[in-house]
């Protein structure tokens, strides 16, 4: 067997006439030798090798798509979970406390578990606090701006509590006033001249003055805080009694209200309205009243008031009217065909063959004892 020889033919050997003139220069002829004894007459002379270069190897490289692996992918689902650092995953023990781990030391089990985990349990990411924090506006039905809202109002109302820049009307009386106010409360029998002796005697002593004058003062603030108290006390508890007595007024209709408009109403239908109208949060808000402050929904409610039941009884009209119809046009099509004769067979008729039908008995019955003898 002789080796296989590959001569690369000089462009000095291609002539105009050949197929090669002015090809790329990248593509060469070449002769083949005899391979195992074959006669050279065998190989087309025109047979050419492509040169291959190394920028069409990268090029065909960058064109081909490249498959994610499968740790690719596991990265992946764990960054969705917020785990960005797949070495660096906290776990909660049993007894609370908490342990860093690598997601590769894991077991199989437990990375399956980790990976079919729900997001929630995650809590996304949250602190504990931020966590108590929405399951608080979620458990008194209020937004953020709900809540900022109430600690605002309750901040001021502690504020007018301590008393600072709290306004009096016993402010206004300068104290020669007062402590003349506070003689004709104490001395109603006092004239105005005993009166005005009193004041001059005891403004012969400013300090001791200044100081009963400033005592004086201070009882009547107090008397005047508790009397602000009071009414506001009084007002609360009217309006939680005018809340019970609508909330008591609501539950008294729902029991007598059975449907709506032909509606049947359920219980739990009944308590969802209630909860709407009397249900409240920390402002002191019921969800009809911020249902209310969208237009669109308080447009809504206002066509329901105004035009509601009119709508309903016309829709109740026009479907008892239908049925009616078609009662008649049943009634009516069922009459045409008694006057055409047209044959009725009734549904549960059992309509038997002549093949099964039986002849009746010839034999005369005389006695008890014939029809146990009628088949034999």
């Amino acid at each position: 067997m002789t080796d296989t020889t590959m001569k690369v033919i000089d462009d000095s050997y291609l002539t105009d006439d050949d197929d090669f003139a002015g090809t790329n220069p990248d593509l060469s002829p070449i002769e083949l030798g005899s391979l195992d004894g074959a006669d050279d007459a065998e190989f087309d002379e025109t047979a050419t090798i492509k040169q291959i270069r190394e920028e069409d190897t990268n090029q065909q490289d960058q064109t081909q798509p490249t498959q994610p692996s499968d740790s690719d992918i596991v990265s992946l689902l764990l960054k969705n979970k917020g785990i960005v650092d797949s070495t660096q995953i906290i776990f909660e023990e049993e007894d609370g406390t908490e342990v860093v781990r690598d997601f590769n030391s894991l077991t199989q089990a437990e990375q399956l578990e980790l990976l079919e985990s729900s997001d929630s349990d995650m809590n996304f990411g949250l602190e504990d606090k931020e966590v108590e924090a929405v399951n608080f506006l979620r458990e008194n039905n209020v937004t953020l701006d709900e809540l900022i809202d109430y600690h605002r109002r309750t901040a001021v109302e502690e504020f007018k509590a301590t008393g600072e820049q709290a306004t009096f009307e016993i402010d206004g009386y300068s104290d020669e006033e007062l402590y003349v106010l506070d003689l004709k409360a104490k001395f109603d029998d006092f004239t105005n001249e005993e009166l005005e002796i009193k004041l001059t005697k005891a403004l012969e002593s400013p300090d001791l003055f200044k100081k009963e004058v400033d005592k004086i003062r201070n009882e009547y603030k107090s008397l005047e805080e508790e009397d602000r108290k009071a009414v506001s006390a009084q007002e609360t508890q009217a309006q939680e009694e005018a809340f019970q007595q609508i909330t008591s007024t609501l539950n008294d209709i729902a029991s007598k209200t059975s449907d709506m408009f032909g509606i049947d109403l359920e219980e739990q239908d009944k308590e969802d309205v209630i909860n709407l109208i009397i249900d409240r949060d920390l402002n002191g808000v019921t969800p009809l009243v911020k249902a209310l402050d969208d237009p669109e929904k308080l447009f809504r409610a206002a066509w329901f008031i105004a035009k509601g039941e009119e709508a309903f009884d016309i829709l109740h009209k026009y479907y008892a009217k239908e049925i009616e119809n078609v009662r008649k046009s049943s009634f009516q099509k069922g009459r045409e065909d008694v006057v055409k004769g047209t044959p009725t067979v009734p549904v549960n008729r059992i309509r038997t063959t002549p093949q099964t039908r039986q002849a009746a008995p010839t034999q005369k019955i005389t006695h008890l004892d014939d029809l146990y003898n009628i088949n034999d």
